[in-house]
């Protein structure tokens, strides 16, 4: 399993649930959230790394943006994209992915995390 787990979060409760249960039935080393500015991060994020951004970004921006934050030696990531809008997801996995970093994504189901 990937060390790193890579999520957004919005203000949907049962999206924002799925994230807590992924969090907490995976195991990981560090998590990393991303965020429009100014969203208050619920309690159970309270260890993660934060990357807050202005949703006024264009695409290219925002991937740059996080091109810049995500700075880990891992060679893959979990991402779970539940949360969050489709450009945002694209502009994180353009970062990824000029970053040589490879992507599993995980999610949670009845049998706990799974990767797809």
């Amino acid at each position: 399993m990937a060390e790193t787990l890579i999520v957004f979060i919005d203000d949907n409760k049962s999206r924002q649930n799925h994230v807590a249960k992924l969090i907490s039935q995976g195991s990981y080393a560090k998590v990393i959230v991303a965020c429009k500015e100014g969203f208050p991060l619920p309690d159970f994020l309270d260890n993660a790394y934060v990357i807050k951004f202005n949703p006024s970004m264009t695409t290219t921006e925002l991937s740059d943006y996080f091109y810049q934050k995500i700075n880990i030696k891992d060679f893959e990531v979990h991402l779970n994209i539940i949360c969050g809008e489709g450009r945002e997801h694209t502009a994180m996995i353009s970062a990824l992915v000029r970053r040589g970093i490879g992507i599993r994504f995980a999610v949670v189901t009845n049998e706990g995390v799974k990767e797809l």
